[in-house]
């Protein structure tokens, strides 16, 4: 049988010792020092804390008036024999100093409980699998990870796992047991979204962990093999080669689009609505400073204290590359959006100390304990292009027609830096990339224009 980790009995989660079957380390041994107690010493698994516990046994057997006026060699004896009645115990399950049995299980042997595990009757089909798998990672979400982040992932195991049950329930396989599902009913699953454009190669990769991890819990548990783990990940390339980029033209029209009122005709009349203010300014700073939308949502008001010396200064837990987090800390704010900032009331918030972990990018830009989704401010975004795809004239581009999204201002904010005057160095350090390579990126449209520029003359030597 293979090894067990982990195993659920009688609705408690208990941790199995590395030999799934051995209540005790090795067999235990009598100590005999010339002066002092004779205790006998063994170690007994933890099942709760998941390690091993040494035990010192005293008998009065062997230590009382009688004993120790016996010959050292007829003590021994006894020692001994008291040594083989302990390790018969344990063998049997049971602690010879309590006289309990060592698994905290109604049955007495831990052998007896994985059988059981192993049972196929015992599987859980995939209702009830998803419920317990979740229910497991939600309650071990924690260490390092953040209360926020906590909460992120919990809520992103949620979606990922209810996707996968709407597959099972196209495919009419929603009724299997965990050990039934097979290598191509997962990579089918997973290839549709990715296929269908729902899922990019991160996200991919990213959620074909997920599924891994849930089927290797199982497999432990239940004993079954499984061959999910040999699905393998699928190349990711940059963000940017997925999006068009605006150009500028079409920029300023996107700008000015969320600037004005929105006049909506009506067979008898006309309805004007103010400004989208919220998508407006979360472009113009995805524009102008670079930000990812998931980290726009994430900027509190603790993050912007220096916003008009042009600054936010950001924590690990914003930045999306944990890996450069620590080296990139202050955000450069462009006095354009300094501008923006200025007129949204944020300054009789940051001296308060209660309104510091309030979310600044939220509803109606009112700063409060409420997070924007993670999808709000992309579709919203994309409704507001579907509108100006109306009012678009012959000449105009239809940004329908092309892979526009938020992140094509990513792109764009990055072009035109570059033809203002911006380093490669100072676009890495904007962007918090990681490698020079990951910037130049965002500027290949301009390779052809780059290389037909002036090289400067160089001193010869």
């Amino acid at each position: 049988m293979s090894q067990i980790s982990q195993i659920l009995v009688d609705g408690e989660s208990y941790i199995l010792p590395p030999v799934s079957n051995q209540h005790f380390k090795s067999a235990a041994v009598l100590k005999t020092p010339n002066k002092g107690d004779w205790y006998i010493y063994y170690s007994l698994w933890d099942f709760k804390v998941g390690k091993w516990k040494p035990i010192k046994f005293y008998t009065k057997q062997l230590n009382n008036s009688d004993a120790l006026k016996l010959p050292i060699k007829k003590r021994i004896l006894t020692g001994e024999a008291i040594l083989s009645a302990c390790n018969a115990d344990l063998s049997n399950g049971i602690d010879p100093k309590t006289a309990k049995a060592i698994a905290p299980f109604s049955k007495v042997t831990l052998k007896d409980v994985l059988e059981d595990a192993a049972d196929e009757s015992k599987v859980p089909r995939l209702d009830e699998a998803i419920e317990t798998f979740l229910a497991t990672k939600t309650d071990t979400l924690g260490g390092k990870t953040g209360a926020e982040n906590k909460e992120n992932t919990a809520v992103t195991y949620k979606y990922f796992f209810k996707a996968f049950k709407d597959y099972c329930v196209r495919s009419k396989i929603d009724n299997y047991k965990v050990n039934k599902y097979t290598k191509q009913d997962v990579f089918n699953f997973m290839q549709e979204y990715l296929n269908a454009g729902i899922w990019g190669a991160s996200t991919y990769n990213s959620n074909l962990g997920f599924i891994k991890s849930f089927f290797n819990f199982f497999a432990k548990r239940y004993d079954f093999t499984h061959y999910i783990g040999n699905i393998e990940d699928v190349e990711v390339t940059e963000e940017t080669d997925k999006f068009e980029p605006f150009n500028e033209v079409d920029v300023k029209r996107v700008f000015d689009f969320l600037s004005a009122e929105q006049v909506i005709e009506y067979p008898h009349y006309r309805r004007t609505l103010p400004p989208n203010n919220l998508i407006r300014i979360i472009a113009k700073t995805i524009f102008y400073s670079f930000l990812r939308p998931s980290e726009i949502r994430r900027i509190k008001v603790k993050h912007i204290k220096r916003y008009k010396q042009g600054y936010f200064d950001l924590s690990v837990d914003i930045t999306k590359n944990k890996k450069v987090a620590s080296r990139f800390k202050e955000l450069y704010i462009d006095p354009i959006l300094v501008e923006e900032y200025s007129n949204l009331g944020w300054d009789e918030l940051i001296s308060k100390k209660e309104c510091q972990e309030y979310y600044v990018f939220t509803k109606d830009l009112i700063p409060s304990l409420d997070k924007s989704s993670n999808y709000q401010f992309g579709k919203k975004f994309s409704r507001e292009l579907d509108k100006l795809d109306k009012q678009a004239s012959k000449s105009d581009t239809i940004f329908a027609d092309a892979k526009y999204s938020l992140y094509s201002l990513k792109h764009s904010g990055n072009i035109q830096a570059y033809k203002a005057g911006w380093t490669i160095a100072q676009l890495q350090l904007q962007n918090r990339h990681s490698s020079e390579e990951q910037t130049e990126n965002y500027l290949r449209e301009l390779k052809q224009e780059i290389n037909q520029q002036p090289r400067p003359p160089r001193a010869a030597i």
